[in-house]
């Protein structure tokens, strides 16, 4: 009877994936008339203040830019990989593995943590230098894996850090790698913890990177990188509205910590209760975990029961689903292990977001169970 009542609840109340929260959205939506009353709607103050802001906080030069997979596209002009390998985990979006073919070398899949569903450093333990991107899969990081990367870049590699879903606090900020070799990627969609329309950042203290980026992020008035056989593609500059809404919720990034954290105790309590078929899908993590990911029973359709519950009203998310070798667009590339393609099959991702109550992961994972015994 209890169970009867929450599916009720839940289909009465329908829980998205993600929804964007702004409690006071007095002084942001000044700050959008400003910047339409001014005319002036790309890299303006707002756009230097959230650079200024980020770089102050990360202990690193900012240069902000119209996503994270722009901010990537720069970084990878920088270092010409063409004809090199470059590492990535073998569970993340295929545009990034489609930006390193496009830039003319050759992705390599990498292992998957079940722990924190990053790729297996491990395994590059006795290669020679060369470039790692390393994927915090759904906001989760370890401080292990903080000094593996370090160890990596102080060897000769260079290392791009994707954190389009951190939320960084002040204990990954003590661990996170920095200085020459190492770049990380910040992404500000709707889907993210710190959210706008559309925005990234680049975040290094590469020094010849850090002069690379300060160019490459607009075509007008950069004629000389052409004349001295360089390429700059289009512009790939942040708006300033949508340097104004990230640069509010990166303020107030404490509290959306605070309210994901909760989250996250609550469905560990419930799942810690026994009463479910399904596992967490991550061990300890530096960081708030802002996915909840959870496995399902071996044998499960993932894509199946993603869509059941959507259904009855929560939306799901597949992150990956099969690892991008699997695409025909990467058939050249070796597959993943196993295991690895085990743990992308079964890894499903349940709403965790500020628009949620304490009480709500209880009635998702009632839903859950529900779908995977009917």
């Amino acid at each position: 009877m209890r169970k009867g009542r929450r599916m009720k609840t839940m289909q009465q109340n329908r829980i998205r994936s993600k929804r964007f929260v702004l409690p006071d959205p007095g002084p942001t939506l000044a700050e959008i008339r400003t910047a339409i009353e001014s005319g002036w709607l790309s890299t303006g103050p707002y756009t230097r203040r959230l650079e200024e802001t980020l770089a102050a906080d990360l202990s690193a030069p900012v240069f902000a830019a119209s996503s994270a997979m722009d901010a990537l596209e720069i970084v990878l002009e920088h270092l010409a990989p063409a004809g090199r390998q470059v590492f990535l985990p073998a569970n993340c979006f295929q545009a990034v593995p489609s930006m390193v073919t496009a830039a003319g070398a050759t992705p390599v899949a990498l292992g998957v943590s079940p722990e924190t569903h990053a790729g297996d450093i491990a395994a590059l333990a006795d290669l020679p230098p060369a470039i790692l991107i390393h994927v915090h899969s759904f906001g989760i990081s370890s401080a292990r894996e903080l000094r593996g990367l370090d160890d990596l870049r102080q060897r000769g590699w260079f290392v791009i850090v994707d954190s389009a879903n951190l939320l960084p606090d002040e204990a990954y900020l003590q661990h996170r790698p920095t200085g020459e070799g190492i770049a990380e990627l910040l992404s500000f969609n709707p889907t993210k913890p710190v959210a706008s329309a559309k925005g990234g950042a680049l975040v290094t203290a590469d020094s010849g990177l850090s002069d690379y980026a300060e160019a490459a992020r607009a075509h007008s008035g950069r004629e000389h990188i052409w004349d001295g056989g360089g390429h700059i593609y289009r512009d790939r500059q942040i708006g300033e509205i949508n340097a104004i809404m990230a640069y509010h919720q990166w303020a107030r990034r404490a509290d959306i910590q605070s309210v994901y954290r909760a989250l996250q105790r609550a469905y560990d309590n419930r799942l810690a209760s026994g009463d479910y078929s399904v596992t967490a899908g991550a061990g300890g993590s530096l960081t708030v975990p802002t996915r909840y990911p959870v496995q399902l029973p071996e044998g499960v359709d993932l894509f199946a029961v993603a869509e059941a519950m959507s259904l009855e009203g929560i939306d799901c998310s597949v992150m990956y689903g099969v690892p991008w070798t699997a695409h025909a667009a990467f058939g050249a590339a070796a597959g993943a292990d196993d295991v690895t393609c085990s743990l992308i099959s079964r890894t499903l991702c349940l709403p965790l977001h500020e628009a949620m109550g304490e009480d709500e992961p209880g009635l998702v994972l009632d839903v859950l169970e529900h779908c995977l015994t009917r």
